[in-house]
């Protein structure tokens, strides 16, 4: 087992061009690593930058909602009231749209 091995470190040893591509294919697998991990953080980032706009968009949508709900709120105790039935029948058409 031993002889094999050191015979194939010998033939590596005398084969420049052998040397070459093996060189070659470390650089290559060392490139393609690199760029897994580069690619691993910038889909990391990309993932918390949705997630933190996804969160701005709900706040904005829930502060949207409890503004609507006031103003609905204010609009419905700013609104003429009727004392009588008679005080009803005056009270401008715009309040009973259908």
């Amino acid at each position: 087992m031993e002889t094999a091995l050191f015979g194939v470190f010998d033939f590596v040893a005398r084969n420049k061009w052998i040397q070459y591509v093996l060189i070659a294919l470390a650089a290559f697998f060392t490139l393609g690593l690199y760029l897994i991990w580069r690619d691993n953080g910038v889909r990391q980032r990309e993932r918390q930058r949705a997630e933190l706009e996804t969160i701005k968009v709900v706040h904005e949508i829930e502060k949207e909602s409890v503004d609507d709900a006031d103003e609905a709120i204010a609009a419905r105790e700013s609104a003429p009231r009727a004392g009588s039935i008679d005080e009803l029948s005056k009270l401008p058409d715009r309040i009973f749209r259908d």
